[in-house]
């Protein structure tokens, strides 16, 4: 029986906010793919010559990861000058053979300025990052295609020495880094950060309850994203909108598409349209709004908006973010009376003496009424000024490394809480966060654990609840797999442990709904929080209790596709949990014991 190994290739795009793209320049041209065995075409051949045909340039590259021989293989990388005037090249790498078991691919374009290649790869910056994620395939369909190489593309390539980086990945787990040789690149592209551009050019016009705005995008993205949120802090400076208020409408535009998607995140029926003026103007109209602050951001999705490369490389905020706010208010419309004298209606005198009589009766109505009535005004709750809303809450995710599941239904939850509640979620294991993490752990994670105002929301799992248990019995246990930052969630742990009388008012313990029929998975903590909050069931109280904001304002609809999307993974989770009860035996180990679910028992 022949087994076929079907492979597919997605691209992602970290800004794009949930909206999908049919034209993409960032995405393979390979959508499936079957990785070649003897059964469908031949073995993989990573000097094939017949990959190297048509190739504008020539670079090679070590494959040591999973490699069969006893030495690096060297295998070629085709480069290809697809439009010199905007500076697009197309590379072709090799595909890793099926049973290396990879998940994932990390691809960073290196760039140095200058026609000679330096001797050394520290005068190298980044120019492009991709992320290619690799997922099984048992459809029919995958069983006829039979491919060796991936494609990439990468735009605004200037003349200069480059290098590609390619770093397999096994699930979370990072390889071994494969770094091609200096090829030096010529095209008429001119280097142009999006800093030295002009900014978008915003108009905006509010009627009775609708806010139109028409922005002057003057330059052509992949994505640019429209929201508009309502509760912006107006005294919170500058960054107002980025810091404060709730996202409630998003419009994005695609390129080379002539509809523009818009999608309401608001319960208040706020409507949403935008459409095209010309080539790079955009008119969005908001209908339905409600009194109050509101701030319309506009935000590119481009490869040159990315902090810490070649083209913004001091880290501060998104150059591809433009923002504006005002402050709106409605008024129903006046009705014109006309007060004029007609002439003598009503004798003064008759008039007085009609309001004094009517005052003298609601004099006496009100006395009667207050002595039948029992005082009970003392034991009535004060009513309290409205909630204003806060700023945008600072919350440090800390979770131990976990299997696939947990750690998708994690990144599922981050997405909820960043897009839907308004928070900023700080992640080690976040990759735009992984190069300041890597330099300090213990520096980056005390400047969270030891700041007042930052919320701390600690994920347990099985996983999480052994090392713990560890931690106390002082127990030796590691991953048999081990990663660099492993070693922050054990930090915090110790920390947390020895700070627990003074941190654990801000510290929110959450633990994913993962007990089923006869499976109750022991997930523990010998922390002291104030209280434990089951996802998805205790989701909004959660997200309440980080806003310190009534329900009204923060709470979100089941419905909304990224709390479904959280609740599918946890399910998923569940049931992996159900079936792989020892699981964690594959994941830790200990000199002490001989499995690690002993120091749980």
């Amino acid at each position: 029986m022949r087994l076929h190994s079907c492979l597919v290739l997605l691209m992602c795009l970290s800004h794009s906010q949930g909206f999908q793209c049919s034209t993409s320049p960032y995405t393979s041209q390979i959508p499936e793919y079957t990785v070649c065995t003897p059964e469908n075409g031949g073995e993989s051949h990573l000097n094939d010559a017949s990959h190297t045909e048509d190739c504008d340039f020539v670079s090679t590259i070590l494959i040591n990861e999973c490699s069969t021989e006893d030495r690096p293989i060297p295998a070629q990388l085709c480069w290809r000058l697809r439009d010199p005037e905007q500076g697009i090249v197309e590379v072709t790498y090799p595909l890793l053979p099926a049973s290396c078991n990879f998940t994932a691919y990390d691809i960073t374009l290196m760039a140095h300025e200058g026609m000679e290649c330096p001797a050394f790869t520290d005068n190298f910056k980044k120019h492009t990052r991709r992320e290619v994620d690799i997922r099984g395939c048992s459809e029919a369909s995958c069983k006829d295609k039979c491919s060796q190489r991936g494609t990439v593309m990468f735009r605004h390539v200037f003349t200069g020495c480059y290098q590609l980086c390619l770093t397999p990945r096994r699930h979370y787990q990072a390889l071994q880094e494969l770094v091609s040789s200096p090829l030096a690149l010529a095209t008429n592209y001119v280097k142009t950060p999006i800093s030295t551009l002009q900014d978008p050019l915003f108009f905006l016009d509010m009627t009775q309850s609708s806010l139109t705005m028409k922005a002057q995008l003057r330059i052509n993205p992949m994505v640019a994203i429209v929201t508009l949120s309502h509760g912006i802090n107006m005294a919170a400076g500058p960054h107002a909108c980025r810091d404060t208020g709730i996202p409630i409408a998003n419009c994005a535009t695609c390129l080379g598409s002539p509809e523009i998607q818009c999608s309401s995140e608001s319960r208040d029926s706020v409507i949403p349209t935008c459409s095209y003026q010309g080539e790079s103007v955009v008119k969005c109209r908001f209908s339905g709004l409600k009194p109050g602050n509101y701030c319309v951001r506009v935000q590119f999705d481009d490869d040159r908006c990315v902090a810490d490369t070649i083209w913004n490389d001091d880290n501060n905020y998104s150059p591809c973010t433009w923002e504006t706010f005002r402050k709106f208010v409605t008024a129903e419309p006046a009705i014109e009376v006309d007060i004029r004298p007609q002439g003598s209606i009503i004798n003064p005198m008759l008039l007085a003496l009609l309001v004094l009589a009517i005052v003298a009766a609601c004099l006496v109505v009100t006395l009667v009424v207050y002595r039948r009535t029992p005082n009970y005004g003392r034991f009535l709750p004060v009513p309290r000024k409205p909630i204003q809303l806060a700023e945008r809450p600072t919350v440090l995710l800390l979770y131990a490394r976990d299997c696939p599941l947990f750690m998708q239904a994690v990144a599922h939850l981050k997405t909820v809480m960043k897009r839907l509640n308004n928070c900023q979620v700080m992640d080690c294991w976040e990759d735009s966060q992984y190069d300041s993490v890597a330099k300090s752990p213990s520096q980056w994670l005390l400047s969270y654990l030891t700041n007042p105002k930052v919320r701390v929301v600690l994920v347990i799992s099985p996983t999480s609840a052994l090392l713990e248990a560890a931690l106390v019995h002082r127990v030796f246990v590691q991953y048999r797999q081990r990663r660099a930052l492993d070693c922050v969630f054990a930090q915090a742990l110790s920390s947390l442990h020895e700070t627990s009388h003074d941190s654990y008012k801000r510290l929110f313990v959450v633990r994913l709904d993962t007990e089923s029929a006869g499976v109750v998975p022991q997930t523990r903590t010998y922390l002291n929080p104030l209280a434990t909050y089951i996802l998805p069931v205790n989701l909004n109280k959660l997200m309440t209790t980080l806003h310190n904001l009534d329900s009204t304002v923060v709470a979100v609809e089941d419905s909304q596709p990224e709390v479904v999307a959280l609740s599918d993974a946890i399910s998923e989770y569940r049931r992996y949990l159900s079936e792989n009860p020892r699981y964690l035996d594959n994941l830790l180990t200990s000199d002490t014991v001989p499995s690690v679910h002993q120091i749980m028992a």
